[in-house]
């Protein structure tokens, strides 16, 4: 697998911390990075809050509790209303309370805050942007599918500068949660600087996003390998490549999840997406190692493709 190294400059920066009374969490920690701020909010209240008063009422209660406690409040903080159709924060009612109170308690003796501010101004050492904040939640203990096999973790963009990031705090998450940092953050400041021209939600436009993400994320951390950027084996990439190319104009989220994630009706390989973004954007940097990381950012993504010379494997 080809990747690009970057030099690092370390400059000081100075960390603040500061008491926050927001409906989802008690305090957060504040790091800055030349004119940069970030914000890391613990959001376990309403979680607590849940837990307590679901204790208390019956199982089919659970659902409008946790809407009231913790997603609507989120469904505030990304977009300052909690319309039906604003409520689809990516985080479902959690019934295995015992477990959630649990990690809750371990998660707030952690050094999780620590952790995410040091990546965040590490990512933010290697690429400028906007303002950002992170909201940390516990991760649903039943989320098997992030437990085995992402480290317990789970990380989006949700745009305007924030992101959700959820943790599973029995599993191994210390190494693989800083990429996941830069992960999102490559995607929040690609956002921000693209929305409305590149970001077309074609799945182009998704494989290519998701793509550039990783390549920021193994150049600010090169020893961590995340699973979904290993190579297919040659013979799959050529079929989901095939697949793909005819259908990359494609908008439906149908479509796009099914290379993205994979799809064992399409014969799709997990995380196929993924893998060919991450491969697309290694191809690129090895025909053009002079491209800074801002430089590849702005890059449209028809760009990125034609430059790479990616398709010139299956022509």
């Amino acid at each position: 697998m080809k990747k690009a190294y970057y030099s690092l400059i370390v400059i000081s920066f100075a960390v603040v911390v500061v008491a926050l009374n927001l409906d989802i969490g008690t305090s957060a920690e504040t790091v800055s990075y030349e004119n940069q701020e970030f914000t890391i909010i613990p959001a376990f209240e309403g979680m607590m809050d849940y837990v307590e008063q679901a204790k208390q009422a019956d199982e089919q209660e659970w659902d409008s509790i946790f809407r009231e406690t913790v997603a609507d409040p989120l469904a505030m903080e990304f977009w300052g209303q909690t319309l039906p159709t604003y409520r689809n924060v990516p985080i479902n009612t959690i019934n295995d309370l015992e477990t959630l109170e649990k990690n809750i308690a371990a998660l707030q003796e952690s050094n999780v805050l620590e952790v995410i501010a040091d990546a965040i101004v590490e990512s933010a050492s290697h690429l400028s942007g906007q303002d950002m904040t992170v909201y940390v939640l516990a991760l649903d203990p039943d989320r098997r599918f992030e437990i085995e096999n992402m480290n317990g973790l789970h990380g989006i963009a949700m745009g305007d500068g924030n992101i959700l990031v959820q943790i599973d705090v029995n599993s191994e998450w210390e190494k693989m949660l800083p990429y996941l940092i830069a992960h999102e953050y490559h995607h929040e400041v690609f956002l921000g600087r693209t929305a409305g021209s590149d970001f077309d939600g074609t799945l182009l436009s998704r494989i290519i996003t998701e793509g550039k993400a990783d390549t920021f994320a193994s150049i600010v951390y090169p020893e961590v390998t995340a699973p979904w950027t290993i190579p297919l084996p040659p013979e799959e990439e050529a079929e989901v490549w095939r697949q793909l190319s005819i259908l990359q104009g494609v908008s439906t989220w149908m479509t796009i999840s099914s290379f993205i994630f994979g799809s064992e009706s399409r014969d799709i390989p997990q995380w196929s997406g993924y893998k060919i973004g991450y491969q697309i954007m290694q191809d690129l940097l090895a025909n053009e190692p002079d491209l800074t990381i801002s430089q590849w950012t702005n890059m449209r993504s028809k760009d990125v493709l034609e430059r790479s010379r990616f398709e010139e494997r299956y022509n």
